[in-house]
């Protein structure tokens, strides 16, 4: 939690779990302690992104998951980062 801010980072399941509908109960206890906690927002993290579809192709299952749950999708631009190596002789 920041501010009125819930993060939900990460979550996993066996095969059994999923059976069960573990990750939904999971996920239900979850909010139901933000909303307790006074937050406002349930932020699930990321998703599925075509835009980099060979970093993101795993996560469909699970970005699913998440659009089941309803709420918004925000889009952000990408994280690039450029990384300069200077020659040092030692």
């Amino acid at each position: 939690i920041y501010g009125k801010t819930c993060y939900y980072f990460h979550a996993a399941s066996s095969t059994e779990g999923r059976k069960l509908y573990a990750p939904y109960l999971c996920l239900w206890e979850a909010i139901k302690f933000g909303k307790k906690e006074g937050c406002t927002r349930f932020d699930l993290e990321g998703i599925y992104d075509p835009r980099f579809k060979s970093m993101t192709k795993r996560w469909q299952g699970f970005s699913l998951f998440k659009k089941k749950w309803g709420g918004e999708v925000l889009e952000f631009p990408g994280a690039y980062t450029k990384i300069t190596w200077f020659g040092l002789r030692v």
